[in-house]
């Protein structure tokens, strides 16, 4: 009899678990199928793109942070950076970038929402310029850094 007892409360879990686990796939089957098809995919880059190019468009800093990547890509390549210090570059270009990005949605929001100046909304833009300006002052002395003995030892 206690042999019996053990069997199913063994095999119960067991069971309950195969139900669960094929709902668990059937339903992340479905979730793919929905939202990872080809034109989802091919519609995400299109928007973003779209935006890197309204955003290029649009916004001055943002072409200057670009114009200076492109400069810190050329160094890179003549001076014949190493491999830990592209990484740590193009890393840090990113950054930059992301976060001119975020700070050009959040001006868009901020003057959706505030038609007129209020001194909340100029306080936000105050602070995400100056996480931008933070950021690329950051960049700037780190890239100096790691540029300045390249610089020093080219031929």
């Amino acid at each position: 009899m206690d042999c019996c007892i053990c069997t199913v409360l063994i095999i119960e879990p067991t069971a309950k678990r195969l139900k669960w686990k094929k709902k668990f796939r059937k339903f992340w089957q479905n979730i793919i199928m929905v939202v990872i098809t080809p034109n989802s995919i091919k519609n995400s880059f299109c928007y973003a793109f779209r935006g890197l190019r309204q955003t290029f468009n649009t916004q001055q800093s943002f072409r200057v942070q670009i114009l200076a990547a492109i400069v810190v890509v050329v160094a890179m390549l003549v001076l014949e950076v190493s491999k830990r210090d592209v990484l740590l570059l193009i890393i840090l270009i990113g950054l930059v970038l992301i976060l001119e990005l975020i700070n050009t949605v959040v001006e868009h929001l901020t003057d959706l929402v505030n038609s007129k100046l209020l001194p909340v909304a100029k306080i936000v833009k105050d602070a995400m310029a100056a996480a931008v300006l933070f950021a690329s002052l950051i960049a700037l002395v780190v890239g100096a850094m790691i540029f300045w003995p390249y610089i020093i030892n080219w031929k």
